[in-house]
C-alpha cells in the first residue's frame, strides 16, 4: 500500500534528512467537539511528527484514504502536551492556534485535543502514546527547522546573497563592521557571535548584514534598505 505522504508543505529532502521517531498506533477515546461533552472511539496513528486519527484503524504503511482521516501536522503548530492517569491533553502552546490548514476540526482555534483511556489495556496504549508524542513533537519542531533554514538559504540565493565567513581578517584587530539594521558589530573583536545574529551576508550592492536582520527585509522588499540597490536584478543574473 501506498505510504502515508510527508507533513504538507515540507521540503522532502527536509523530510529524508531527519530520521524520525518510530511510528506509534492506539485505540482509545477522543473527546468529540460541541456544547454536550461526547466522548468517540478513534484509531490512532503517530508518523512522521503527525497525528492521525480515523473510525477505521490505519496500518503504518497501508493507510485508508486522506479523506477518512484528521490529522495534525506538529510541524506547523507548537503545542504543549499534559498528561494524568486517565487522560492526554493536546493544546496549541500559549498565544497560537492550531494551524488553519490542519485537517481536523480545531483547525484556527485553540481547542484542546483530549483522549482518554476506558480499561486497563487502553490505559497502557494512552501511556506509550504519551512517551511517542513527547518525540514525534519534537521531530516535528526540527522539520520546521531546518525547512525555515533551506527556505531562507534559497530567498538568500535567489537575492544574489553570500555568506561573508571571513571578512574579519580584512577588517584588522582594532576594527569592525556594523549592521546597519540592528547597529551591533557584525565582524571583528567585538562582533555578536551568537546564533540570533550569525551569519553575515553581503547583498548585490556590497553592503553587509547579519543574516537573521536582513532576512525579514527581504522577505517583503527587494532593495537594499541603505543604499536601495535593486537585489532582485543581481539574483536573476
Amino acid at each position: 500500500g501506498a505510504e502515508l505522504p510527508a507533513p504538507a508543505g515540507l521540503d522532502a529532502q527536509v523530510v529524508d534528512s531527519l530520521l524520525g521517531p518510530e511510528p506509534f498506533a492506539a485505540y482509545l477515546w477522543k473527546q468529540c467537539d460541541g456544547l454536550v461533552m461526547s466522548w468517540t472511539k478513534r484509531h490512532f496513528l503517530l508518523k512522521d511528527g503527525c497525528l492521525h486519527w480515523s473510525r477505521l484503524p490505519l496500518p503504518t504503511h497501508a493507510p485508508r484514504e486522506a479523506r477518512l482521516q484528521s490529522c495534525v501536522d506538529f510541524s506547523k503548530t507548537k503545542c504543549r502536551l499534559s498528561v494524568s492517569d486517565k487522560s492526554v491533553t493536546i493544546q496549541p502552546v500559549p498565544g497560537t492556534a492550531w494551524h488553519r490548514t490542519g485537517r481536523h476540526s480545531r483547525a484556527g482555534t485553540r481547542l484542546a485535543i483530549v483522549l482518554s483511556a476506558g480499561d486497563a489495556r487502553q490505559a497502557a496504549a494512552l501511556e506509550g502514546l504519551a512517551r511517542s508524542l513527547r518525540a514525534h513533537m519534537e521531530y516535528g519542531l526540527d522539520l520546521r527547522r531546518r525547512q525555515a533554514s533551506v527556505e531562507a538559504q534559497h530567498r538568500d540565493m535567489r537575492l544574489g546573497f553570500k555568506l561573508v565567513p571571513h571578512l574579519a581578517a580584512d577588517v584588522g584587530e582594532d576594527g569592525g563592521v556594523t549592521c546597519p539594521i540592528c547597529c551591533e558589530e557584525m565582524l571583528g573583536p567585538t562582533a555578536c557571535t551568537a546564533a540570533c545574529c550569525a551569519p553575515v551576508v553581503q547583498a548585490p550592492c556590497g553592503h553587509h548584514f547579519h543574516a537573521a536582520c536582513v532576512r525579514p527585509w527581504a522577505r517583503t522588499h527587494s532593495t537594499c534598505p541603505v543604499c536601495r540597490g535593486d537585489w532582485s536584478a543581481a539574483g536573476e543574473a
